[in-house]
């Protein structure tokens, strides 16, 4: 999901960071709030003062982790997007596959010469010789893991397959084996991201500058720089490249853009060479991750959400490896997070390099970018995405907020929470002290401690096991702690970044005491009285409705003089459309002729195509 220059350490690490959430859409203006609710149609915001840089005291931890593992020698330098736990065996014991990096903040190991390429690896952890790591060609960006189609031959289970992202192409890895002879992971399927499409004059511009490089060099050989028709072509071309750089918002070919960054006629002609097999390229994947279709049923397929260096973002079906969506972002996508389910409500919002937010529908059948969230003026850590919220993290403040956490110490890494065994969802962050802060929104409900700064953070099922704390450190250490079956999730108290100098309660006189309680309690009870409300103004509207079908179907009108009719109306059917049966009875002997009978109704409520018609005699 991110990509290896935001999760490397900064150069110049901020003091403190920043966590943030806001809700969409950001457009209507910020309110002050005291009810964090939030509405799927009308968000609210909460807008906080900034607090000053000065730390919490620190609560006390709650023991809800058990110590599962501990290895500070594990040698797993990773990515925050490479660490995924899966059942290979079909046993039902959740095993942790890492994309393995060199260790490029300490330099080159001493046993790797010079020459020789990084070692990038996908292995299990711990590896064994019936699992070896297994070596890959190119550097990973991200790593996910989904079912299969195909069922196990001896379990009949679905077993799970891992989809590792790298460069433009998207690799299957499958364990072949079964519970009894487990032989190692293989790839099994190579899916290529679609070419992108070429600018139709950047094509002709390439196409006139290779046919003058063929004809010169027919003409003169070598010797081609020197020809000064060959150096007007190049540099009319470069020209019309630069004008269209400035167009397209710097959108053009790799090609392209090391043809403007040569200097002179001789580098231009090196470069025009080249292109003998044309400008035609293919995006480079930047983060990868998975939305779903079903949380229970396995056999369901799900769908990669893929994004590249060059700003598009394509939906992928597991099922055959075909493109369902295509999306086009003005800038790099640097994180995706998602959340809900794909047939039904769901919300995936999408990080570009510009640091802008924006979100997007897969339900539609032309998706289109619903809108631009935020913009942030620093860059964005992490993002985490809700049902009609999301929280970042970020070196400073942004504008429209819901709630702000100040942080202790730099944000080095998030992560989501979810345990859906108990229904909580919420989001947690890695400091660099070392420290974990797992919160409910603005309540923070863990707190731990390791050795070093994280570099990974994940809250994936280990072993049987629903849920563990799989944490590795910039050194290549792992820790893993399990959560206790009986752990407390409740709020830690002044766990909400509030300084101690505002946690000093203050004098109220009686007054000022009784006036804070009845406000307390009018704010407890006004979801009641409102509920009472509703139901009395429903009690009155059925009364008022009984009461007009009473008149109409009883009542009398005059038709003339001396002359009476009676109505009679019926009414059926439940919405959104219903059938009426008007029946008009003429009370008196003398027969009446063109009748036309007039329906009032409210046309905000209903909608009758002729109300004016004619009353027909039976």
């Amino acid at each position: 999901m991110e990509t290896v220059a935001l999760l490397l350490p900064p150069l110049t690490p901020a003091p403190e960071n920043l966590l943030a959430a806001s809700s969409y859409p950001p457009t209507a203006p910020p309110l002050t709030l005291s009810s964090p609710r939030l509405s799927s149609k009308y968000p609210r915001r909460i807008s906080n003062a900034r607090q000053p840089a000065q730390t919490p005291k620190p609560p006390p931890s709650k023991p809800s982790f058990l110590p599962g593992l501990h290895d500070p020698l594990a040698g797993l330098h990773t990515l925050q997007p490479c660490v995924v736990t899966a059942d290979l065996s079909g046993k039902g014991d959740h095993e942790l596959v890492v994309c393995a990096i060199p260790d490029f903040a300490n330099g080159p190991h001493p046993n790797q010469t010079a020459t020789a390429p990084p070692a990038f690896t996908l292995k299990p952890y711990p590896p064994t010789l019936s699992n070896p790591p297994v070596p890959l060609p190119n550097p990973p960006a991200a790593l996910q893991t989904f079912h299969s189609r195909t069922p196990l031959h001896a379990s009949g289970s679905h077993r799970p397959v891992l989809a590792l992202s790298s460069g433009s192409n998207v690799r299957i890895y499958e364990s072949n084996s079964l519970p009894s002879s487990p032989t190692g992971l293989s790839p099994t399927f190579t899916f290529t991201l679609p070419p992108m499409i070429v600018n139709a004059e950047e094509r002709r511009v390439w196409e006139r500058m290779w046919e003058a490089v063929q004809g010169c060099w027919a003409r003169v050989g070598d010797e081609m720089e020197g020809d000064e028709e060959l150096v007007g072509v190049l540099t009319d071309g470069v020209g019309v490249l630069k004008r269209l750089q400035w167009e397209e918002g710097g959108r053009l070919t790799p090609r392209s853009e090391e043809l403007l960054n040569k200097g002179g006629a001789k580098e231009w002609i090196d470069v025009v060479k080249g292109c003998e097999g044309g400008i035609d390229y293919l995006p480079t994947i930047s983060s990868m991750t998975i939305i779903k279709q079903s949380f229970d049923d396995v056999t369901v397929p799900d769908c990669l959400v893929i994004g590249t260096e060059e700003g598009m973002l394509v939906v992928l079906d597991t099922v055959d490896f075909t493109v369902k969506h295509k999306l086009t972002f003005p800038h790099a996508i640097a994180h995706i997070s998602v959340w809900g389910l794909l047939p039904t409500e769901h919300s995936v919002v999408v990080v570009c390099r510009n640091w802008a937010i924006y979100r997007f529908d897969c339900n539609r059948s032309t998706p289109i970018i619903d809108m631009h969230l935020l913009q942030t003026r620093y860059p964005i850590i992490g993002i985490t995405a809700f049902e009609h919220a999301f929280v970042i993290a970020t070196m400073d403040d942004v504008r429209i907020l819901q709630f702000s956490l100040r942080m202790p110490s730099a944000i080095t890494v998030m992560t989501r929470f979810d345990y859906a065994v108990k229904g909580l969802f919420g989001y947690a962050v890695g400091l660099e002290s070392g420290e974990i802060r797992v919160y409910r929104m603005r309540d923070m409900i863990f707190q731990l401690f390791e050795e070093g700064t994280p570099r990974t953070l994940h809250f994936l099922p280990y072993g049987r096991e629903p849920l563990a704390l799989i944490t590795t450190s910039r050194t290549g250490g792992i820790t893993i702690n399990l959560l206790k079956r009986t752990a407390n999730f409740d709020p830690i108290p002044a766990s909400t970044g509030k300084l101690e100098d505002e946690e000093v309660p203050i004098q109220i006189g009686k007054k000022g005491r009784a006036w804070q309680e009845g406000v307390e309690r009018e704010k407890s009870g006004a979801k009641e009285v409102w509920e009472r409300f509703e139901a009395e103004i429903s009690k009155l509207k059925v009364l008022v409705g009984r009461e007009y079908v009473k008149g109409v179907v009883g009542g009398r009108m005059k038709g003339g003089e001396g002359e009476e009719v009676k109505v009679e109306c019926e009414l059926k059917g439940r919405g959104p459309k219903f059938l009426l049966r008007i029946r008009v009875t003429n009370s008196t002997g003398k027969a009446m002729h063109s009748l036309r009978a007039v329906l009032h109704h409210e046309p905000d409520f209903l909608e009758i195509v002729d109300p004016v018609f004619e009353v027909r005699s039976s």
